[in-house]
Parts: C-alpha cells; sequence; structure tokens
C-alpha cells in the first residue's frame, strides 16, 4: 500500500490546473462521444490511453512512453479496422520500436542524471536534422507505392503523415525540442485523415476523431513545455 501511494505520488506531482483538465477530458469525451455515436469499447479504450500518453509525454516524462506501447497496439487494431493502412505501418514499424529505443534511452539519462521521470531537453545538429528530413524525403517515395499497394484508403495524407511521425518519433528519442513541433503536424494529418474516415459514413470514428484533436491540444501544449524544460536546462 505505501508503495502504491509513492507510485501516485510521484505520478501526479507538478500538474497544474490545465494538464489536469486535459487528463479529465481524455476519459470524460471518449466516454460520452462513444456513447452516443455508439463507438466500440476498443475505440474508447484506445482514445484514453493515447490521450493520457501523449499528455505525460508532453511533460517530458518517461512513464507516457511506456503507456504509449499499449496505446499504439490499440491504435494499430483500429486503424487496421478502418482501412489506414498507413497509421498500422507509421506505428507498427516506427513509433512502436522507436519507442522501446526511447524508454532505454530516457532510462538511463534519468538514471545519470537522478532523476526519477523527466529528463533534459537536449538538440541534435543541423547536419543530422538535415539527414533525417532528406532520408524522410526519399523514404516518402516508397511509402507512397507500399499504402497504394496495400490499398491505403487516403493515400497522399496517410504517406505525409507515416513520414512525418517518423521525424517525430525520432526527435523525441533524442530528446530534441523539434520532436513535439512534428507531432503537432502529425496531429493535423491525422485529424484530416479521421474527419474523412468519419465524412465518409463511418461515425463510429468520431470518438478517435475527437482524441486526435484533444492531442493536438495537448501536443501544442507540450511544445511549449518542452521549451521550458529547455531554457531552465541551460539556466
Amino acid at each position: 500500500m505505501a508503495g502504491r501511494r509513492k507510485f501516485f505520488k510521484e505520478f501526479s506531482k507538478d500538474w497544474n490546473k490545465f494538464e489536469f483538465t486535459m487528463l479529465v477530458l481524455g476519459f470524460v469525451v471518449p466516454i460520452i462521444l462513444g456513447i452516443i455515436f455508439n463507438s466500440s469499447a476498443l475505440e474508447i479504450i484506445t482514445s484514453v490511453f493515447f490521450i493520457t500518453a501523449m499528455l505525460l509525454i508532453a511533460k517530458a516524462r518517461i512513464e507516457g512512453f511506456i503507456l504509449a506501447l499499449i496505446a499504439y497496439t490499440l491504435y494499430i487494431i483500429v486503424s487496421f479496422q478502418k482501412g489506414l493502412f498507413g497509421e498500422v505501418i507509421t506505428i507498427g514499424l516506427f513509433s512502436i520500436p522507436i519507442t522501446i529505443w526511447t524508454i532505454i534511452s530516457w532510462s538511463r539519462k534519468a538514471r545519470q542524471k537522478k532523476q526519477i521521470s523527466t529528463v533534459q531537453i537536449e538538440g541534435v545538429r543541423i547536419g543530422e536534422l538535415s539527414l533525417l528530413i532528406l532520408s524522410q524525403l526519399v523514404m516518402g517515395v516508397g511509402y507512397y507505392f507500399l499504402l497504394r499497394a496495400l490499398g491505403t484508403n487516403f493515400l497522399i495524407v496517410s504517406t505525409i503523415a507515416l513520414a512525418v511521425n517518423v521525424m517525430g518519433d525520432y526527435l523525441c528519442a533524442r530528446r530534441n525540442i523539434l520532436g513535439p513541433f512534428a507531432y503537432v503536424l502529425y496531429d493535423v494529418l491525422t485529424i484530416t485523415l479521421w474527419m474523412m474516415v468519419f465524412l465518409s459514413g463511418v461515425t463510429s470514428a468520431i470518438v478517435i476523431l475527437a482524441m486526435q484533436v484533444v492531442v493536438f491540444i495537448n501536443d501544442t501544449y507540450g511544445t511549449i513545455n518542452w521549451a521550458k524544460l529547455a531554457k531552465e536546462n541551460k539556466d
């Protein structure tokens, strides 16, 4: 019991009103919309896990990446059911492996700095960033033809979203402040994707669409918070 109290105390420390509000919305909004639009339990659970994980990542907490592994697995299933194979490939082949790498990398960094959850935000060199962008421009061509062969829905948007998310995952794993910015762009693309799904007549997709909107707000906040952490690290 004492260990459990210690865990929740550590988990909830340094939360401000906005973060608590986002956490509550992450639970309440998917459930309400899921009931109204007859969404599946899987879609509702996916939304709850995804929003919570992204909020923790916005706070630069290692727990967010651990929770993200569960959220990603559920999201893959939901995306596959809706024919968004670009999302399946993005999360399955890139986000999950990079997230595992991130957990290992951040854990090592946290131990070195004697921190439990939050690590310093660092940077990448111009050459490394340029190579990352160039690699995704080149690989984007491959993504396009692969997704087309798989018959994925909304091909162009899915291709761009895949490339942008790979960059966001890599930059966050490197603890780079540009990571959340890449995630914000990815959120805009995924909102577009799920809006297309919803408008095509799949009304149950409203839960995942709402999730993406909340995640967009959260990731926008994350860019501000990471910038704040980066400034504090320099002081």
